[in-house]
């Protein structure tokens, strides 16, 4: 293009420019083996997508490109003998000069649905960078695509924002749950401010709050080296518990049992 970051070439001027309109519709889409040069450099492609729907509009005039897209994906972690997760992508986004605008991006895997507006730029350069926030509704059990031996049940609201460059992932925000299950532990009213960062590899909860065994829990969770072999720092404060709700974690003896 004319701004030097592209190759692919601006339409030539006209001396009454037109939007451009074109709609494309795919039921079954897939690469692979490919390869693609993006910057002069060959990167792998393997894709595979389902009822790919799009509709493109270029304003010349502005040198914008607005699309609206939507389709089925899975993502595959078979080479890493995990499970892929299917899910679902629908957006909104203008592009122009290198910078794509997130008017509306919705991602949707089984029950759970994020949000996200924003903007990335450097879209098609390695200096790629972008920051955007986004709310949804995450169902727990998802985390077992990551935790696979773990049980989960629940959902969970998360407002927060992410930014990311190369070499670079933070994302905060907040977390609000009626009700939470860990491996047969229910936990109810359940909120946190979390953050993750990388290359740290920071999981943090800060002002955790919850009900759990007939009593309360307050305080912060870190757990570092994530993902990879982690280490969990807790600094928690609990009152009113039921020390018989916790028998099945400590299984002593019951005469050297004290109930409070």
């Amino acid at each position: 293009g004319h701004d030097g970051k592209t190759n692919i070439p601006s339409p030539e001027s006209q001396a009454e420019q037109k939007p451009f309109n074109f709609q494309v519709s795919i039921e079954h889409f897939i690469i692979t083996g490919g390869s693609a040069l993006l910057n002069e450099r060959r990167v792998a492609i393997d894709f595979s997508i389902r009822n790919l729907a799009g509709v493109l509009n270029y304003q010349a005039a502005r040198e914008v490109l607005e699309t609206h897209i939507r389709y089925d994906g899975v993502f595959d972690r078979s080479s890493e003998a995990k499970p892929s997760i299917p899910y679902t992508f629908s957006a909104d986004m203008d592009y122009t000069r290198a910078t794509l605008v997130a008017q509306r991006i919705v991602v949707s895997s089984g029950k759970s649905d994020v949000k996200l507006q924003g903007r990335i730029n450097q879209v098609l350069s390695s200096d790629i960078s972008g920051k955007l926030e986004y709310t949804g509704t995450v169902e727990v059990p998802f985390l077992n695509y990551f935790f696979t031996e773990e049980m989960f049940a629940g959902k969970t609201e998360v407002a927060g924002n992410l930014e990311f460059s190369r070499g670079y992932f933070l994302t905060r925000g907040k977390t609000a749950s009626n009700a939470v299950d860990f491996e047969g532990w229910h936990a109810t009213k359940f909120t946190g401010e979390y953050a993750y960062q990388y290359p740290d590899k920071k999981l943090s909860v800060r002002n955790l709050s919850a009900a759990i065994v007939d009593g309360t829990l307050t305080g912060n969770v870190v757990v570092e080296s994530l993902p990879g072999p982690s280490r969990v720092l807790l600094d928690l404060d609990y009152g009113g518990i039921d020390a018989a709700n916790l028998a099945r974690a400590y299984p002593w003896d019951p005469q050297y049992r004290i109930f409070s």
